[in-house]
């Protein structure tokens, strides 16, 4: 009796193993499942956010060469997430052309600018380009401050401060589409070394003026950066005031401006070359369209 009841606990406990393995291997395959389950719902997340990322590249970058006969210059839309960074800047260098043409939104270019932009592709192919028109900007720019550009006579007002609101919210760089690549971006910003988070140089070499003045023909920034954000606001409090649209272009919204609020940078937000140096890398053929003022 004693080794028959030893042979049943042993029968027994051989059949308690093989539930426990059979539990085991329907729990591994219960996880199993899960986990496909969770990598198709992941999958499908992924692939929605990057359908709206692309909705968003656009948003962000209206692709050069939109306009008929000019599809050489389009450059290939990518997702935010996809875009390299050159040290805190988004690789994207933003344009704005014709703001107060009322006519054709799509407009060919000029040759000096599609020379200019073809400078830009050529040394700087990293770098995504975006041509910013006016019907872009009242599609990206909330109401209020769409409309607050629009009622902008002068035209270097108005051009500076769609360059302050647009940058203000994606980032980057600006350049005026009469500036010029050289040589790589890449080395003039210092991509690999500098953390600030707002780049500038001088609107005049030390030779022609000896203080230092900020140019805003050429800038980057982070998007909603202290000093982007401080720009914006001086620029708005300067043409919402009594006088201030009937004001002198350098000192409402121009480089005199811009020198102001840059002086209250702290050394770790600002990165600043001189206008040697910044003429080593780009050249800026200024055309002086904006001294203009559209018809009352």
């Amino acid at each position: 009796l004693p080794s028959l009841t030893f042979s049943n606990r042993s029968i027994a406990a051989m059949f308690s193993r093989a539930g426990m393995r059979w539990r085991l291997a329907i729990a591994a395959v219960t996880v199993l499942l899960l986990f496909a389950a969770a990598a198709v719902i992941f999958d499908d997340r992924t692939a929605q956010r990057q359908r709206l990322a692309a909705v968003d590249a656009e948003r962000d970058c209206p692709s050069v060469g939109a306009s008929p006969g000019h599809e050489h210059y389009q450059t290939e839309a990518r997702e935010p997430s996809l875009l390299s960074s050159c040290g805190p800047f988004v690789r994207r260098v933003h344009f704005v052309l014709g703001l107060w043409d009322d006519g054709d939104t799509h407009a060919p270019l000029t040759p000096k600018q599609q020379d200019a932009l073809e400078t830009w592709r050529l040394i700087n192919p990293q770098w995504q380009l975006c041509l910013w028109r006016k019907h872009n900007l009242a599609a990206r720019l909330p109401a209020n401050e769409s409309a607050l550009l629009f009622s902008i006579r002068s035209h270097g007002q108005a051009a500076d401060m769609a360059r302050y609101l647009l940058l203000r919210r994606v980032g980057g760089v600006y350049a005026d589409i009469d500036v010029y690549a050289l040589r790589p971006l890449d080395d003039l910003l210092r991509c690999s070394s500098s953390l600030a988070t707002f780049f500038s140089t001088e609107e005049w070499p030390r030779s022609e003026l000896p203080r230092f003045t900020a140019a805003n023909f050429f800038f980057a920034t982070v998007p909603w950066g202290r000093l982007i954000g401080g720009l914006t606001m001086a620029a708005v409090e300067s043409l919402t005031a009594p006088v201030g649209r009937q004001q002198d272009v350098l000192d409402t919204t121009g480089p005199t401006m811009m020198t102001r609020v840059l002086a209250t940078a702290r050394q770790d937000e600002l990165y600043s070359v001189t206008r040697e140096e910044f003429d080593h890398h780009l050249s800026h053929h200024a055309r002086g369209t904006w001294r203009k003022q559209l018809p009352t």
